[in-house]
């Protein structure tokens, strides 16, 4: 990492030639926390397929029982128990590998774009330190 340091009038200027770094590290964590908000996206989809499926399987199941009782009620034979598996499957979830792969890799990109800045910033305070004893 290198360092200028420029003094104009007092104001003193600190130069970073890293700063490339930090802003590819800033990308690439953008860029993997819109693929985490989309995942996000996928999985509130999946839950609500999920509700809503076991709200049609449910009032099936209670029509079904509304029938029977009716039937019972009129001495005609119950209706044949079916296979429910079979006629609500349940939705795919989405794959959480690639989530948590996600959620890693933004932890890497933060803690390095931590440490980055504190050697920085650190740099930065000890610099203002000196320029204002040598003043």
């Amino acid at each position: 990492m290198h360092i200028h340091y420029c003094y104009y009038s007092n104001v003193f200027t600190l130069s970073l030639l890293c700063s490339t770094h930090l802003e590819k590290s800033l990308q690439m964590l953008m860029d993997r926390v819109d693929d985490m908000s989309q995942d996000i996206v996928k999985y509130n989809n999946y839950c609500r397929s999920l509700s809503k499926q076991q709200q049609q399987k449910h009032q099936y199941i209670q029509r079904r029982q509304q029938e029977n009782a009716q039937r019972q009620s009129r001495g005609e034979p119950l209706l044949p128990e079916e296979d429910l598996s079979k006629m609500f499957k349940p939705p795919q979830p989405p794959p959480r590998m690639d989530t948590l792969l996600i959620a890693s890799q933004i932890n890497t990109y933060c803690q390095t774009i931590k440490e980055f800045t504190s050697q920085n910033l650190g740099k930065l305070f000890m610099a203002e330190a000196l320029q204002g004893t040598s003043s």
